[in-house]
């Protein structure tokens, strides 16, 4: 079974962890529309969660406002969603592992 992140609020803020099917009823999608709209390969698919440019500075060891300023200047690999930074962690561990092999 996969899992999904919702919405639902854990006391520590964190988000909590759901099977896919409960979270495509959340969304009005039942399973058959889902593995029939995106194609049944799709479906099987894990979606990372993202990280919060907290987390990523806490990974990196480093201020909070240069994780900022790095993804605004395209430095570190992250995305938008609606004004908010977020970054997947097999992104940032590739460029780590870029990063590593570059410093060589």
């Amino acid at each position: 079974m996969s899992t999904t992140w919702s919405h639902n609020s854990v006391p520590n803020g964190a988000t909590s962890p759901r099977s896919s099917a409960q979270g495509r009823e959340a969304l009005g999608v039942t399973s058959r529309a889902f593995a029939g709209s995106v194609g049944a390969s799709l479906a099987a698919e894990v979606v990372e969660h993202p990280m919060t440019p907290e987390d990523v500075a806490v990974l990196l060891r480093i201020d909070r406002e240069t994780v900022y300023r790095m993804a605004r200047r395209g430095q570190l690999p992250a995305f938008k969603v609606s004004s908010r930074w977020r970054f997947l962690p097999s992104h940032l561990q590739r460029w780590m592992e870029e990063q590593e092999g570059a410093s060589r």
